[in-house]
């Protein structure tokens, strides 16, 4: 009764925490301590306070935790930006570029998460707090076209990093969103991954381009031209090498099907006419030695 007194006086934010942890975590921790738990089930004698006020002070105090994360969340993001901005490059870790954006996000998560859960005493409750995180990376990903545009590259090879920390804690550490949040928070980072392969990629094919060209052509049938294309793709991996693992991976795995793509169209388009046995065979082994050659080196240079 002394509670709810106190409760229907109106609390400030923080007397309202602080009498939802008592409610929901202290009140119930007292009876699962091993010399009473045996002798008291807690959960018969009822909440301390009625449901619609409990409710009530849930809303009040959910609401003020998802402003606060929404809060954390924009500063850290203005403040990326800001070096963004400056013409600043990316970090460099470990002879890598990365980002602090989303390991200090996933932190603030992490902690506001399971303190909401602790006060509200319900994990669903307390993942509520986390609806804006598909805001902040959308916006997130608008800066990252920015990224392309002014062509701060290194900014777009940190990026792969952070989508691969966001990715992380939204598969591993599932129990700290809402499915929903989960869904579309991937749906963004896997947009921010193909617009970031694209712009670190689509440079390398224009490059490959003449050689493209020749496949498929009675010069690749008589010289094999594909080890001047494999020589020129393994010179352009090595710029891939400031790109954090397993971004990198991913990214050097996107350009090995990319360039095969266009390697059997060009022979399906090719020119040259096999007019016997012997060029037949000739054509079959250059493919096989071609697709030995060049499942090899991509892996071995990332």
């Amino acid at each position: 009764a002394r509670l709810r007194k106190i409760a229907d006086f109106g609390l400030v934010d923080k007397d309202a925490t602080f009498l939802l942890r008592w409610v929901n975590d202290y009140y119930p921790g007292i009876f699962q301590k091993p010399e009473l738990s045996s002798e008291i089930d807690y959960t018969a004698l009822g909440k301390l306070l009625p449901k619609e006020l409990l409710e009530s002070l849930e809303e009040q105090y959910l609401t003020k935790q998802k402003a606060d994360l929404s809060d954390y969340m924009n500063q850290v993001l203005q403040l990326e930006e800001r070096k963004w901005s400056s013409g600043e490059k990316a970090k460099i870790e470990d002879g890598c570029y990365t980002s602090p954006l989303a390991y200090d996000i996933i932190q603030g998560i992490n902690g506001m998460v399971k303190a909401a859960e602790k006060v509200t005493g319900n994990r669903q409750k307390a993942q509520k707090i986390t609806h804006q995180l598909p805001d902040l990376i959308l916006k997130y990903k608008l800066s990252q076209s920015d990224f392309q545009v002014n062509k701060q590259i290194s900014h777009v090879k940190a990026s792969l990093c952070c989508v691969e920390q966001f990715r992380d804690v939204l598969l591993g550490k599932s129990h700290l969103f809402p499915q929903e949040v989960q869904e579309e928070c991937l749906g963004l980072l896997m947009d921010i991954r193909k617009s970031a392969h694209a712009c670190l990629l689509i440079p390398i094919h224009k490059i490959l381009k003449p050689q493209y060209q020749n496949l498929g052509s009675s010069d690749w049938l008589k010289k094999n031209t594909f080890e001047t294309l494999r020589k020129i793709l393994e010179e352009e991996l090595l710029k891939f090498r400031d790109v954090p693992h397993p971004g990198r991976q991913e990214l050097i795995g996107r350009l090995h099907q990319e360039v095969t793509e266009k390697y059997v169209r060009r022979l399906l388009k090719g020119d040259v006419k096999l007019k016997d046995q012997e060029q037949q065979q000739r054509a079959c082994n250059i493919v096989t030695q071609n697709a030995d050659s060049f499942h090899r080196d991509p892996n071995r240079t990332g």
